[in-house]
């Protein structure tokens, strides 16, 4: 699953979590030591519908994942 990178952006402010703890743990572990391009990141002070209630954050966090460099090396081919 780390040839296609994941970006998992979630409100803090939300009530709910229906998404797989574990996965979710996973997905903080690898971006935390820089083992994939995946990314998780927390939009503060928002809940389910961060994207309309922080526009400006969650493009910023958008548009860094999608223009980041690739530094990860895959040597499974």
């Amino acid at each position: 699953w780390k040839k296609t990178p994941i970006l998992y952006l979630y409100g803090t402010d939300k009530r709910a979590s229906f998404h797989d703890p574990i996965s979710f743990a996973l997905l903080q572990r690898e971006s935390a030591e820089k083992r994939s391009l995946s990314k998780v990141a927390a939009v503060e002070g928002a809940g389910h519908y961060f994207y309309n209630q922080k526009q400006e954050e969650t493009l910023e966090h958008v548009l860094g994942f999608v223009n980041a460099e690739n530094t990860f090396r895959n040597n499974t081919k």
